[in-house]
């Protein structure tokens, strides 16, 4: 498409027609490059609709192409969850930020054998799940564009022993050397390498899921792994810290080893009073906005994401509606109101639809 705007629309079809795309995935080769040819093929697609986005501006043409998008992703959905779980990188990668519902289908596969519990429901224990030891398959490798942008080993030296003069290389390398637009994010434009963030992220989670002892599940808050975002998060500005917060919630997917590892993650930053000072507040009111303008959209909404915010909600050591920020408007008092009084009323009442009230509220 960025080479033949004009063709697009045939483009999309052809890469999405019945005798082709189930083709390319169900071919098994023993090496995915079936599968990572039509990654590509749909990196292209997403690369190009994002770039025309520029503020709240989208042309009409691209929201065209935006439909055809959406509706390809949730036949993959449907029919071939296990390529969007293992995958989802880079195809989160080539994603505008602008396009929240279209990560949240992206991000809320789940594999064909895998039956997730509600996570509204009543007692609900996350790390009794079998499945949250179990580290989820990727495909692609974060530590390609590591390595890519000879950052890697500065990394690997960091985990090892970390040090500010390791973590300034590595903020360094997170700059672009010049900002590109990045449209309906509040930041002009973006001055961080977007793609390097998130790789970044999902390789310091692989990391510290593939070096704990099997099978444990207890949160190490002075782990390397943590105290590099930890330290990235202090250091960074408000939009580096948007940024790895967006980076971070997109490893809250269907119940493995990562999403519980990033949960705690979240869970961390937002009840620590320890880490950030006199900037706690901001912190906080950060992680709630990354999660929250992902769950007020349609559904479907990633059940780690669901199961992060719920904890926050409902858990009363965060004393969530306490804090000034969720006071700022009516509009926002309204809106919190409404969320926590659903998510401690679901809590009593299993079976309820999650996003009835949430969904209402956004159209209001």
């Amino acid at each position: 498409p960025a080479a033949f705007p004009g063709f697009t629309y045939a483009w999309i079809c052809l890469i999405s027609h019945r005798m082709f795309m189930p083709t390319m995935l169900e071919l098994d080769d023993g090496e995915n490059s079936c599968s990572e040819k039509f990654s590509l093929l749909l990196v292209a697609l997403l690369r190009f609709q994002s770039g025309y986005v520029k503020g709240k501006n989208i042309p009409e043409s691209i929201t065209v192409i935006y439909k055809g998008t959406l509706r390809i992703m949730l036949v993959l959905l449907h029919d071939f969850p296990e390529f969007l779980t293992q995958w989802f990188n880079p195809l989160i990668c080539a994603t505008s930020l602008t396009f929240i519902q279209l990560r949240n289908i992206i991000l809320s596969a789940v594999p064909f054998d895998m039956v997730i519990p509600d996570p509204f429901q009543q007692g609900l224990k996350v790390d009794r799940l079998p499945e949250i030891s179990t580290a989820p398959i990727v495909s692609s490798d974060p530590s390609q564009l590591l390595l890519k942008k000879n950052i890697k080993k500065t990394v690997d030296n960091y985990l090892r022993i970390p040090s500010n003069s390791l973590l300034r290389q590595i903020l360094l390398v997170l700059e672009l050397s010049e900002p590109v637009s990045e449209g309906g994010i509040g930041f002009r434009k973006v001055k961080y390498d977007i793609p390097l963030i998130n790789s970044l992220v999902l390789y310091t989670g692989i990391s510290y899921v593939d070096e704990r002892p099997k099978n444990s599940l207890n949160f190490n808050s002075k782990s390397s792994q943590v105290s590099l975002l930890t330290s990235l998060m202090q250091e960074g500005d408000v939009e580096l810290q948007f940024l790895l917060l967006q980076a971070i919630s997109n490893n809250l997917r269907y119940p493995n080893a990562h999403t519980h590892w990033f949960s705690c993650v979240v869970l961390n930053f937002f009840s620590s009073k320890t880490l950030w000072a006199e900037k706690k507040q901001d912190v906080q009111q950060l992680i709630t906005r990354v999660l929250l303008e992902r769950i007020i959209c349609n559904k479907p909404h990633p059940w780690g994401l669901l199961v992060t915010f719920i904890e926050l909600l409902k858990n009363k050591d965060y004393e969530f509606s306490s804090l000034s920020f969720t006071k700022l408007s009516p509009e926002i008092e309204k809106l919190i109101t409404t969320l926590i009084t659903h998510v401690r009323g679901s809590s009593s009442n299993s079976g309820t639809v999650a996003a009835t009230p949430i969904a209402a509220e956004n159209s209001t």
